[in-house]
Formats: C-alpha cells, structure tokens, sequence
C-alpha cells in the first residue's frame, strides 16, 4: 500500500477540524413558559396591605388638571376616557379609595399584575400629580 501524501492528510485533518468547530454546542433547550399574566381584578378583596392615611383636603385646581393631562398622555390607554374602564380587568380608578395614597403610589412605581411598573418613568412629583387628579373624582351623588 502506498504512503499517504502528507499534504492530503493536514488537508483533511483541518476540513475535519473546521467541520467540528462549525456546529457548535448542541442547543440550549429553550426557557420554561411565563406563567400565565393575572389580569387587575376591579374588586380585588385582598389589596397590598398599607397603613391607613388621614384624609386628605382636596387637591388644587391647577395640579388636578396637570394630573388629567398626565393620565391622558399615560394612563387613558388602558384605564379609559375619564377613567372609564373599557373593560379587559383594568382596575377601573373611579373606585381607588381616595385615603390609599400609599397604595395607589406603590402600584404605579412598582406595577401590580398586568400593570407595568412606572418608576423609571415617573419622578414621585409625578405620581403625586396623577394622584391629585385619581383621588379629585366624586361619584354623582
């Protein structure tokens, strides 16, 4: 039997080479599934457990209506016109107690359920400002 030419032999070793470089790890199996998102519940009976505030006198005027614009532009989307849910479990605001402060500040920084988190958005005069506008709504008497 002939000798191998050495040349052929490097040649095929490097193909061999390359070949086995080129497919790489085997694929990572992929990630577990999100669980399923919780849509707000409206009528939640178990809220974030906060301590209770002092009534607070109305807000002014002025902040209440930057607090308007600042809902349309952020917050009517999913909340609805005039905070009128449309439906779809987002927590429809006219209900929010306006003596929750605290709660209303923690959701919007935090998010809750399928609500994003605010807080990299919103500097705390922010939210006090849509608070103003959240708690400045009655309900027709």
């Amino acid at each position: 039997m002939p000798a191998a030419d050495p040349r052929r032999v490097v040649l095929v070793a490097a193909v061999l080479t390359c070949a086995a470089a080129s497919a790489g790890p085997p694929p990572m199996p992929a990630p577990p599934a999100p669980p399923p998102q919780v849509l707000i519940d409206p009528n939640d009976p178990d809220p974030a457990p906060v301590a209770a505030a002092a009534p607070v006198a109305p807000a002014d005027p002025a902040l209440v209506a930057k607090g308007h614009r600042m809902y349309k532009d952020y917050c009517q989307k999913c909340h609805g016109v005039e905070m009128v849910s449309p439906g779809g479990g987002f927590f429809d605001l006219r209900t929010f107690p306006h003596d929750d402060k605290a709660r209303f500040v923690n959701s919007v920084t935090n998010g809750k359920r399928a609500m994003p988190a605010w807080g990299g958005v919103f500097k705390s005069e922010d939210i006090d400002t849509l608070w103003a506008y959240i708690s400045s709504y009655e309900a027709a008497k």
